[in-house]
């Protein structure tokens, strides 16, 4: 018997596919967040406290039954978002992680932006 040992060729490991320039592109613009312009101060000031309202009646469903807790403070933060520069950059930070909900949180922010009167630009 030998003990010689039989060598297999190796092929080159396999690689995903690369995506089109423009299905990147497209990533990219979903992933950084769109430049509003303020909405007028009355709106905004009924944001804000809308805003703070839900995430208070959110903190209430997390121990009462009956109310989405979860799904009411994540309504009240994305109301917040609008009124509130910081309070945007400080979810968008928090969403850093889940890159899905980053997204459909940026686009209810646009929606509800155009909605209400503002405009998209600098």
């Amino acid at each position: 018997m030998s003990s010689e040992t039989q060598t297999k060729p190796t092929t080159p490991p396999a690689t995903a596919p690369e995506a089109p320039a423009d299905k990147l592109a497209d990533d990219e613009a979903e992933s950084s967040p769109q430049e509003l312009r303020p909405l007028p101060t009355r709106i905004r000031i009924t944001l804000y406290f809308l805003g703070w309202f839900l995430l208070l009646v959110g903190v209430l469903g997390l121990a009462l039954p009956g109310i989405q807790g979860v799904l009411t403070m994540a309504f009240g933060a994305a109301l917040l978002s609008l009124a509130s520069e910081a309070a945007h950059r400080r979810i968008r930070s928090l969403l850093r992680r889940w890159p899905a909900a980053d997204r459909l949180m940026e686009r209810f922010r646009a929606k509800v932006h155009r909605r209400l009167g503002g405009k998209t630009g600098k």
